[in-house]
């Protein structure tokens, strides 16, 4: 039964390789990220092929809300394609004594593919219930933002990515290091890791206040970090010696991640954060990245929504991507309406 034996070393080990090194592998889809997700249970569910290699996966999270009905979440998956409904269909089948060990009432899939009408009607053909919104004001209501600011780095070089940016842009990116600002990374090995980390923490809570948002502890920037191995801290300081900006940058697959950032309310117009981005993008260049990820927005409006705009100025020649949204697999429907906001 190909659940996931986390006593059979060799299978957990081609397990993990499968997720980092497949095309569809995700960061959140490691078994590294249920170690972030503490509190909540977790699965690992596979196929293999006519050699007893891996040629699929499924990462799942569980959570009894009610205490007794399970939401099963498989945040980014499944890991292989998501065009292949067959494929899908074969995993799920394997992931059916999961849904009965917890009573799952739901089993949510929200991989990254971009949206297309095709697809969407290919699923409900399949029976899978969809969530893929089409306006703004539905994106907010799901899992994970159904647009995400990716920046596609293939066979970029840093010169090609200041190229892509408007003129404006570059100019704004260059005069930041004019006015004196400037960029360390801390790695997770770094003796100063350990108070760059607090740092980043503050500034959070920083912004947290500032934008009446809630926002991750500290517990969880340290889960994050012991999670993976390419965790990067990066700071922009004023002249003075200031921290004015600080982000975490997780490195897993093709994918930087820019997952959490946070500035101080002072010197604000100096452009830290522009600076800061660039810095990290031009390390995912020279590691290898082919996706440059600023993170998901919930609006793709401009004037209104000054996230959406600030990452534009990076992710110009893309713009957003827009994912297909959640696909749901309903096991218990009244349980399912209730559940649905």
């Amino acid at each position: 039964m190909p659940i996931l034996n986390l006593n059979d070393t060799e299978k957990v080990a081609e397990y993990d390789n499968f997720i980092e090194t497949s095309p569809y592998g995700h960061m959140m889809q490691a078994r590294s990220w249920s170690d972030v997700k503490n509190n909540w249970e977790h699965d690992y569910v596979y196929t293999e092929d006519e050699n007893g290699k891996i040629n699929s996966a499924l990462s799942i999270l569980s959570v009894k809300n009610d205490g007794e009905h399970a939401f099963l979440y498989a945040p980014r998956g499944p890991v292989c394609d998501p065009t292949d409904i067959g494929q899908i269909k074969a995993l799920l089948a394997e992931a059916q004594p999961v849904v009965e060990k917890h009573n799952a009432f739901l089993l949510r899939m929200d991989p990254e593919v971009r949206y297309s009408e095709e697809l969407v009607a290919a699923y409900k053909e399949a029976g899978f219930t969809m969530r893929a919104s089409s306006d703004d004001a539905a994106a907010g209501r799901h899992s994970n933002p159904p647009y995400n600011m990716i920046f596609y780095l293939d066979g970029m070089t840093v010169e090609d990515v200041m190229a892509s940016y408007l003129k404006k842009h570059r100019s704004n990116i260059r005069r930041t290091y004019r006015d004196g600002l400037t960029t360390k990374m801390f790695g997770a090995a770094d003796p100063e890791f350990p108070e760059a980390l607090k740092r980043l923490n503050d500034l959070l809570q920083v912004v947290a206040e500032r934008e009446d948002i809630a926002l991750r502890n500290l517990d969880y920037l340290k889960r994050l970090t012991a999670a993976f191995d390419d965790v990067k801290i990066f700071e922009t300081y004023h002249p003075d010696g200031e921290v004015l900006a600080s982000g975490m940058v997780i490195s897993y697959n093709k994918k930087s991640f820019y997952i959490y950032a946070g500035s101080s309310n002072t010197h604000r117009n100096m452009g830290a954060s522009t600076q800061l981005n660039q810095e990290a993008i031009e390390y995912a260049i020279s590691r290898g990245s082919s996706e440059y990820d600023m993170g998901g927005i919930f609006s793709t409006d401009p004037k209104s929504d000054g996230l959406y705009l600030f990452k534009r100025h990076f992710v110009r020649k893309d713009d957003y991507t827009r994912f297909v949204g959640e696909i749901d697999v309903v096991f218990n429907e009244e349980v399912y309406q209730q559940f649905l906001p």
